[in-house]
């Protein structure tokens, strides 16, 4: 049988892998600090950013014998945690994105802003080197319309998005050649 602890942090990490993949690990460079390790720009680092939860479980509930406070406390941990590690992806998108210049004004058009947004972002690649799109985090406000404006689409503006998708995935596998071409090995 699963520990509390055990359970609290399966619960937290499946919701944590939402936000960030498990390929996006960080490394310790001795006397520089944290990096990714798959980053285009390895030279910077990061600092380790601490995330706490404090709960309690009432003395009611143990007098009482009330097993559902342990599900509760596994649940509160998981939100908190949860909140926690968005809270940290969106400053450290938000940083990137300012440190980059990689900010979209849509004026309103939310598909012109999409568009634009989608031509300055780099795409990534996966270990064996397909590109992978970025994943997008905005409220759901936002989504809903990105869904709807999707949804009808003419077939010359899909044409555009997919032509741009290309591009970007392209540029994606050119960049990974040139930075698997650093190596003396050949894969």
């Amino acid at each position: 049988m699963e520990t509390i602890t055990d359970e609290a942090a399966a619960l937290a990490t499946a919701r944590r892998a939402f936000a960030v993949s498990e390929e996006n690990q960080m490394s310790y460079a001795h006397g520089r600090g944290w990096s990714l390790q798959h980053s285009a720009d390895p030279d910077v680092v990061s600092d380790m950013q601490e995330m706490r939860v404090e709960l309690s479980v009432s003395f009611s509930d143990i007098v009482d014998h009330d097993i559902r406070a342990i599900d509760r406390f596994i649940v509160a941990f998981a939100n908190a945690h949860e909140r926690q590690v968005l809270s940290s992806v969106i400053d450290v998108v938000s940083e990137s994105s300012e440190r980059t210049g990689n900010i979209v004004d849509s004026g309103g058009d939310i598909e012109g802003g999409m568009l634009e947004a989608l031509k300055l972002i780099q795409f990534g690649v996966d270990r064996h080197g397909r590109p992978t799109a970025p994943v997008m985090v905005v409220h759901p406000e936002l989504a809903r319309k990105l869904t709807h404006i999707e949804a009808n689409q003419t077939e010359e503006q899909r044409e555009v998005w997919e032509h741009v998708v290309a591009e970007r995935e392209r540029q994606a596998t050119v960049e990974e050649a040139v930075r698997i071409s650093r190596f003396r090995w050949k894969p």
